[in-house]
């Protein structure tokens, strides 16, 4: 246990292994790391030298996995072949930057046609990245700092996104809510 490192995203894998960011409180040093915690709770330190890991998730129709570190120097997306017999990423690649973008790269989901959606914090926006890495048009939102979506594959349509809360915001600004958008 490090007092100066917390968690900040995570998610499942088809085969119900938790995959979990780390980074250094105080942002002195590139100290993250990506874990892979097993459902029998034994775990490994598969990635390190991040300094935000965020966009974790997994396509499993094209066996990829997906991170990224929101810092604004990095601002990169990264993509890796993935066994999900073994919970094993290998030939880790650059799939997309943000730099480009307002916003930088934090949640992630993929949808049923692999197309990588990531919250753009900091910039009003969800980014979107065709399985190839071409950026798509991103999708609006009215807040700054959307952090995490999630899309329910049994209404399709629905995108859910959470933001995060300004010290000051903007009396028209949804940040620090839930919000729910439908997709056209």
């Amino acid at each position: 246990s490090r007092p100066d490192v917390r968690f900040n995203d995570g998610t499942l894998d088809p085969a119900g292994r938790f995959w979990a960011g780390t980074m250094q409180r105080e942002m002195a040093a590139p100290a993250g790391a990506i874990f892979c915690i097993e459902p029998d709770s034994s775990h490994r330190r598969v990635f390190e030298d991040f300094w935000t890991p965020n966009g974790l998730d997994f396509d499993p129709i094209r066996q990829r996995m997906y991170f990224s570190d929101s810092h604004p120097s990095v601002q990169t997306i990264w993509v890796c072949d993935y066994d999900l017999a073994t919970g094993t990423p290998s030939n880790r690649r650059i799939f997309a930057t943000t730099h480009a973008f307002a916003g930088r790269p934090d949640g992630a989901f993929i949808d049923e046609d692999g197309i990588y959606w990531i919250a753009g914090v900091g910039g009003s926006q969800l980014l979107r990245f065709a399985p190839s890495g071409e950026p798509l048009t991103p999708v609006e939102l009215p807040t700054t700092h959307p952090t995490k979506l999630v899309m329910n594959h049994t209404m399709p349509r629905t995108i859910f996104v959470t933001t995060r809360r300004m010290a000051d915001p903007d009396q028209s600004d949804a940040s620090g809510h839930l919000l729910r958008c439908l997709r056209t």
